[in-house]
């Protein structure tokens, strides 16, 4: 982050970069996932999902080229393990103060 800032980040810049991590890790979930569903009917189960590695392993296994999302299922544990990934850091207490650092969610 400090060749990005050009200087060692703030804690506000750690907050929004965190936060905007996990924004990030949805979206590509999401849209990696709608990209997978070019067959409908080929699908990970419910327990497939559950047992997916950690979204780091994942991209070791993309690096080995052990994954190489080239089929739907693979896009899809691509999309499931990031998407996991992030609801698993938004259960963490780094989340928490990261939000309400920034002023947590507004209410109207």
């Amino acid at each position: 982050m400090t060749s990005y800032f050009q200087s060692p980040p703030t804690p506000e810049q750690r907050d929004r970069i965190y936060l905007m991590k996990q924004v990030a890790l949805c979206f590509y979930g999401l849209a990696v996932l709608n990209a997978s569903l070019t067959e409908p009917d080929i699908l990970l189960s419910s327990h497939e999902i559950s047992a997916l590695p950690s979204f780091s392993d994942f991209l070791k296994a993309m690096g080995t080229g052990q994954e190489k999302l080239d089929s739907p299922l693979s896009l899809q544990r691509f999309a499931f393990t990031a998407i996991k990934q992030a609801l698993n850091n938004m259960k963490t207490k780094e989340f928490s103060q990261s939000l309400n650092n920034m002023g947590g969610v507004k209410k109207r």
